[in-house]
């Protein structure tokens, strides 16, 4: 009998240089978290007539369709992909003179994200998944805990494919102890956990294309940004804020290791006008804490509505 440990699945992926048309073998190998899976489903049209006895007839196959979460570690160096794949816009810069460089990804206009062929070594067999696109990312952190990073994605089909040669990156994860929230501008050190989602709503889209995979996925409705953390009270000033329906700018750092000079591995999200939704009067741990939910909107001085920034030693994606 031959058994196949999930310990031993590889992931990678790499851009795809026509949309839709997947790539050989992965560019890039990251370790995944347990509870990742990318599904490739059949849906069932059932046939529903009469007959003269009470049993169904067989089904005839109808869509297929890819979805799927890929759980990661926190890590500056594994997560630009699926930022860029999620808002479409990335700049990159050296930062001086160095092996660092910033990367700055922001929302691109135009309802097709840059897509990705996903890869997956099972062990029974590699399957590779074209035109990735990420759908929603959530960012995470809280005491005595790795911070985290989830990507759900959406792609066309699965065929057999190669895992390449694997090589991943030096662990350099970020953890509670490299995280600054900023509430406002101002560091809060009364912060016990958070969560930042990000969501751009794509589709598949299907039409009569003479197939059972969608023929594209596309993104055409709003992007949406929610979140919640945990504070312990110190004042008021924020509870204020939300029944004052006051917009607050909510900035998360997290820093890791030195690259070179002053440059480091760094995530840096920013809500640049966060509105919140609930902050109740709450207990925590016998503590006086709010258990505090929010949204993201649109800034008219920024521009925008989040930015997301991060330093690696990749010098463009």
């Amino acid at each position: 009998m031959t058994m196949y440990a999930i310990e031993a699945q590889r992931f990678g992926l790499k851009k795809e240089a026509v949309r839709g048309t997947a790539e050989t073998t992965p560019a890039k190998w990251y370790p995944l978290l347990k509870g990742s899976e990318l599904k490739y489903d059949l849906n069932l049209l059932e046939v529903d007539v009469l007959k003269g006895n009470p049993t169904a007839l067989p089904p005839t196959a109808g869509a297929k369709m890819g979805v799927g979460k890929i759980k990661l570690p926190l890590d500056a160096q594994t997560c630009v992909e699926f930022l860029r794949s999620l808002l479409g816009g990335v700049a990159s810069t050296q930062q001086g003179a160095t092996i660092a460089y910033k990367h700055t990804i922001t929302l691109a206009a135009g309802i097709q994200k840059p897509p990705y062929t996903f890869f997956l070594d099972y062990g029974i067999d590699v399957k590779k998944y074209a035109l990735g696109i990420v759908k929603k990312v959530s960012f995470g952190g809280g005491v005595d805990s790795l911070g985290t990073f989830e990507a759900d994605v959406l792609f066309k089909n699965e065929v057999t494919g190669s895992i390449g040669s694997p090589t991943f990156p030096t662990q350099r994860i970020l953890a509670f102890n490299t995280m600054d929230f900023k509430i406002a501008g101002a560091s809060s050190t009364d912060v016990k956990d958070w969560q930042i989602e990000i969501d751009n709503n794509s589709q598949a889209l299907k039409t009569l294309n003479l197939s059972q995979d969608a023929v594209d996925i596309v993104t055409p409705g709003n992007l949406d940004i929610s979140g919640k953390f945990t504070v312990y009270f110190q004042s008021e000033t924020e509870r204020n804020k939300f029944l004052a329906n006051t917009a607050v700018a909510l900035r998360m750092v997290a820093t890791g290791p030195l690259i070179a000079s002053t440059y480091y591995y760094t995530v840096d999200i920013n809500v640049y006008e966060a509105h919140y939704t609930a902050f109740p009067f709450a207990d925590d741990n016998g503590l006086l804490a709010a258990k505090v939910d929010f949204k993201g909107y649109y800034s008219l001085p920024d521009t925008k509505a989040i930015q997301i920034d991060v330093t690696n030693t990749d010098t463009a994606y």
